[in-house]
């Protein structure tokens, strides 16, 4: 077989391949991917004083609901360094009449908070196979996680969310959001900066 033909084989076989597994720029790309959820908000990088507390809420998690509705959580991950540790990890849907945009980063377990917050926690639940409805964060009712923190020296997050949308395609949703845990956050924000 001369070397004209080899080639002309070998750019046969190639061209055969790539009809048959669909070769393009999106390999690996799964065409029936959910993006029902999505992040709202900026990105943020929080500090905890751990100097004052061993325990927070962190409540700045903010996602949109897309649909098709509802999404189920299958779980959530938030991964941690050094001693941080999720004590619990609850979600609910804001409501217009709620007076607040986010839980914020507070002392204490979530089930410690008061006011509209405490009112909102009440009405939360466990972010693990959890059935979300539509939220349109334009209408202020996006849907916020709260996550129940122990620990003195680390880090947490950021949030992603595994889930199966109405239509049963799976998708994740990763937040902007990440937390430290330090003794001195003056000096924990300096050493970022520089």
């Amino acid at each position: 077989m001369g070397l004209g033909r080899v080639a002309a084989a070998i750019t046969a076989a190639v061209a055969l391949a790539c009809s048959t597994a669909a070769c393009d720029d999106s390999q690996g790309a799964d065409p029936q991917a959910s993006d029902a959820l999505y992040p709202v908000g900026d990105k943020h990088q929080l500090c905890a004083p751990s100097k004052r507390w061993t325990t927070f809420t962190e409540g700045f998690d903010a996602f949109g609901n897309r649909g098709p509705a509802p999404v189920t959580i299958e779980k959530v991950d938030w991964p941690t360094t050094g001693d941080v540790k999720a004590d619990s990890i609850q979600v609910f849907q804001r409501q217009p009449q709620d007076r607040f945009s986010a839980l914020g980063l507070v002392e204490g377990l979530p089930e410690k908070l008061t006011g509209s917050p405490g009112r909102a926690w009440q009405r939360s639940q466990p972010a693990d196979g959890a059935a979300l409805e539509l939220a349109d964060p334009d209408t202020g009712g996006y849907l916020l996680f709260a996550i129940g923190v122990r620990g003195t020296e680390g880090t947490g997050g950021p949030l992603t969310i595994h889930y199966t949308d109405g239509d049963g395609h799976a998708g994740t949703a990763t937040s902007l959001i990440t937390l430290s845990i330090t003794n001195d956050c003056q000096a924990a924000h300096s050493d970022s900066d520089g």
